[in-house]
């Protein structure tokens, strides 16, 4: 009888969490209804504190001893909020608990999502490694390219000349569109112009996994491609173009275009930065072309 009252508060909890899910914009719940590992993996601590707190329920709809049970197994607590007297909510604990006993997550599905998510590799002969970039990380990838930024030595910063930055990214995005890349999107369905530049370069966690570490961001507003890395440039520069290019493949003198556009705008950044450092070089220039037939034409 007590584990059926404890269970009962546990999944109107769960309900709540759920509705008022729904209602959150930023929160949506996954349709597999899996909520433990969405909030655990997807949601930050500030978006999950405020749902799990108006998802509260008062206690006294409830027998005081399930309460008391849930809250000494640490599966609910009360809610500190001042408007919630006498309420409480669901802990990681609890959430997981009914979660488990309803099929809807397990320890292995957490240690493989965590495998995936935050590790390389994969667990028990599984394999996370996903090299599929995204619309946005294709973009600052090619950016990237266009912008020289091949090493820590001439690596992008976005602290000057925003509105440069800005225009190239809008003119990278609108030719590359032209090209198949993009077919589906616009440039605002990637990046609003709204936005500062420094924010094209959030949410970008995934990149130096996909890219095979050569996506690199030591922080304090740089960005760059590590192409030399164990002197291996040409290699390096193969997989990125593949990395970007994985759905599309051009004809010779599609990839001319494609190079000629790269060259082009490598020089209309290096005039407006005025950095030395960001110049593709003859040398890399070269390679870039020998690398662009390679790797795209059918």
């Amino acid at each position: 009888m007590m584990k059926e009252e404890r269970n009962k508060i546990l999944r109107k909890l769960r309900i709540d969490l759920l509705a008022t899910m729904e209602k959150t914009a930023r929160a949506k719940p996954p349709k597999s209804g899996k909520l433990f590992l969405y909030i655990l993996f997807s949601l930050n601590k500030n978006l999950t504190n405020k749902i799990i707190n108006n998802a509260s329920i008062h206690k006294i709809n409830f027998p005081p001893d399930a309460v008391n049970s849930c809250l000494d197994n640490g599966w609910v607590k009360e809610c500190t909020q001042k408007r919630k007297i006498n309420h409480i909510i669901l802990t990681a604990t609890g959430l997981y608990k009914i979660e488990e006993q309803e099929n809807l997550c397990s320890i292995e599905e957490i240690m493989n999502q965590l495998q995936g998510k935050k590790f390389e590799g994969g667990v028990k002969g599984k394999s996370f490694k996903d090299t599929t970039l995204s619309s946005k990380e294709i973009l600052i990838s090619i950016a990237l390219i266009c912008f020289g930024a091949f090493s820590a030595e001439s690596r992008l910063t976005h602290k000057n000349k925003e509105k440069d930055i800005k225009i190239l990214f809008n003119d990278i995005f609108s030719f590359f569109k032209g090209k198949g890349v993009f077919p589906n999107e616009q440039f605002d369905d990637i990046i609003s112009n709204d936005e500062h530049i420094g924010e094209y370069f959030k949410h970008l966690n995934n990149l130096s996994v996909r890219t095979q570490g050569l996506f690199n961001n030591p922080g304090g507003s740089r960005y760059y491609l590590d192409l030399y890395v164990n002197d291996q440039f040409d290699e390096n520069l193969r997989t990125i173009i593949s990395c970007i290019f994985s759905n599309n493949k051009y004809s010779r003198d599609e990839c001319k275009e494609i190079y000629t556009f790269i060259i082009t705008m490598n020089s209309t950044f290096h005039l407006k930065m005025r950095s030395p450092n960001l110049k593709i070089k003859k040398e890399q220039q070269e390679k870039l072309r020998k690398c662009l037939f390679y790797c795209l034409v059918h």
